[in-house]
C-alpha cells in the first residue's frame, strides 16, 4: 500500500540523488539537451573566432586597435549583461518562443556582421549579437535540465561550450587567410540554422518552463537563497580558469623544444588539452551518479590546478609529448568541472526558480570566463609577452582553480551518494 506523506511535506527518495533523476516523459527526451549543447558550442565560437579577426578588421575598415576591440566587447558585455531580462522574457514567454526569438535574432545579427560596411555598423551588429546570445545562453540550462539525467546534460553542454571557445583560435587562424575576415565572422551561421529547426521542433508541445519539467524540489529547496554564493563563485572560478588556458593556449605550442618536434607529437600537444576535456567531459556524468556532483567538481577543480602548476617550469627542453602530458591533465579536470559544478549551483534550486538560478549561473559563468582571459592576457602582455610574463599569467589561472576548490569545500553537497 502506498504511504502518502502529510500536508505540506515533500516526500524524498533517500536512495537517488534529487538532481539526478531517471523519470521518463516526453520532456525528458535527448533533443532539448542536444539543443543546449549546440547553443553553447556556438555562442562561446562566435565569441573567440572574432578575435582572429581584428587586424584584418584594422585594415579593410581603416580602423585602430583600441576601436577594433569593441568587436569582441561589443558581444561579450551584452551577453553576460543581458542575462538577467533575458531569464525575465523565458519566464514570460517559455523557451519555444525564447529559442526563436534568441536563435532567430543571433542569425540575423551575424548576417548584419558579415556585411556590415563600416566600424561602427560591425561594433552594433555585434551588440545586437550579444544581445540575442544572452537569450540563447539563460535557456541552454534550463534544456540541459530536461533530460534524464541533468548532471551530464550539464556536462555535455559545458564541454561543448569549451570546445566551441577552442575552435575559434585554432580553426579560425587556418580559415581566415582563405575566406577572409568577413566569411570567418558568419562562420557559425549553418549552426544557429540547425539551433533554429531542430530546437523549434523539440520544444513543439512545451509552452512554458513549467515546473513539471524539471527535476522534482527537494525538501527544505524553497529557501531564500536558491543558490549558495559560494556555489556561484567557484563557478566563475572555473570559468575564469578556461578563459584564461584558452588565451594562453597558443603560447604552449611554440615554446621551447616544441617548434623542433616531429610534426605527429605537435599535433598531439594540440589536441591533448580538448580530448582531455572532452573524454572527462562525458565521464563526469556517470561519475556524479556513482560520487556525488560537488566531489567531481572539486577532484575536477584540483586536477585542473595540478595540470596547470606542472607548466609553470616551462622548460625550453620540453617536448611537444612533456607539454601534451601535462596539458591532457589540464583538460581532465576542465571536463570533470565545468559541468558538475553547474549541477552543484542548480542542485539546490527549486523548480519554480530555476529559470532565474539559471540566469546567475550563467552570469558567473560569463563574467568568470571574460575575466580570466583578460586578466591572463594582460598579465601575459604587460612583460611585452616573455616567458616570465607567461609564468606569472599561469600564476593567475592557478589561483582561478584553487579559489574553486575553496569555494567548492565550503558549498554543503545536496547531491547525495547513492548509498546514502
Amino acid at each position: 500500500m502506498a504511504i502518502t506523506p502529510p500536508p505540506g511535506v515533500v516526500a524524498v527518495v533517500p536512495s537517488r540523488p534529487a538532481f539526478e533523476t531517471t523519470g521518463g516523459g516526453p520532456s525528458r527526451g535527448r533533443r532539448e539537451p542536444a539543443t543546449a549543447a549546440l547553443i553553447a558550442f556556438t555562442t562561446m565560437l562566435t565569441l573567440t573566432v572574432a578575435s582572429l579577426a581584428l587586424p584584418a578588421v584594422e585594415r579593410d575598415l581603416g580602423t585602430v586597435p583600441g576601436v577594433s576591440l569593441w568587436v569582441l566587447l561589443g558581444y561579450a558585455l551584452p551577453s553576460v549583461l543581458l542575462i538577467p531580462p533575458a531569464a525575465r522574457r523565458l519566464e514570460r514567454a517559455g523557451p519555444r518562443r525564447t529559442l526563436l526569438l534568441g536563435a532567430g535574432g543571433f542569425a540575423a545579427a551575424t548576417v548584419l556582421c558579415g556585411v556590415a560596411p563600416h566600424i561602427v555598423a560591425l561594433i552594433a551588429a555585434r551588440v545586437l549579437q550579444g544581445g540575442f546570445a544572452a537569450l540563447l545562453l539563460v535557456l541552454a540550462p534550463v534544456l540541459a535540465l530536461r533530460s534524464a539525467r541533468p548532471v551530464s546534460a550539464l556536462s555535455v553542454t559545458a564541454v561543448c561550450g569549451t570546445l566551441g571557445a577552442f575552435t575559434g583560435p585554432t580553426a579560425g587562424g587556418g580559415l581566415l587567410a582563405v575566406i577572409g575576415w568577413r566569411a570567418l565572422l558568419v562562420v557559425q551561421l549553418p549552426l544557429v540554422v540547425v539551433v533554429l529547426i531542430a530546437g523549434a521542433r523539440a520544444l513543439r508541445s512545451a509552452r512554458s518552463p513549467e515546473p513539471s519539467a524539471f527535476p522534482a524540489e527537494r525538501a527544505g529547496g524553497a529557501s531564500r537563497r536558491p543558490v549558495a554564493p559560494a556555489a556561484l563563485a567557484a563557478l566563475a572560478a572555473l570559468a575564469a580558469f578556461d578563459g584564461a588556458v584558452i588565451a594562453l593556449y597558443p603560447f604552449f605550442l611554440f615554446q621551447g623544444g616544441v617548434q623542433q618536434s616531429p610534426l605527429a607529437e605537435v599535433g598531439l600537444a594540440m589536441l591533448a588539452l580538448p580530448a582531455g576535456v572532452t573524454v572527462a567531459g562525458l565521464a563526469a556524468g556517470p561519475l556524479a551518479r556513482r560520487f556525488g556532483t560537488r566531489a567531481v567538481a572539486l577532484a575536477g577543480a584540483v586536477v585542473a590546478a595540478g595540470g596547470i602548476s606542472l607548466i609553470l617550469p616551462m622548460s625550453p627542453r620540453w617536448t611537444a609529448v612533456d607539454v601534451a602530458v601535462r596539458l591532457l591533465a589540464a583538460g581532465v579536470g576542465m571536463g570533470l568541472s565545468c559541468g558538475t559544478a553547474q549541477g552543484v549551483a542548480l542542485t539546490a534550486a527549486p523548480s519554480r526558480l530555476i529559470v532565474k538560478v539559471a540566469s546567475h549561473v550563467q552570469m558567473a559563468r560569463g563574467a568568470g570566463f571574460v575575466l580570466g582571459s583578460a586578466l591572463a592576457s594582460i598579465s601575459w602582455g604587460a612583460s611585452v609577452y616573455s616567458r616570465a610574463g607567461f609564468g606569472t599569467a599561469l600564476l593567475v589561472d592557478v589561483a582561478a582553480a584553487l579559489l574553486a576548490v575553496v569555494a567548492l569545500v565550503t558549498v554543503r553537497s545536496v547531491t547525495r551518494h547513492p548509498s546514502q
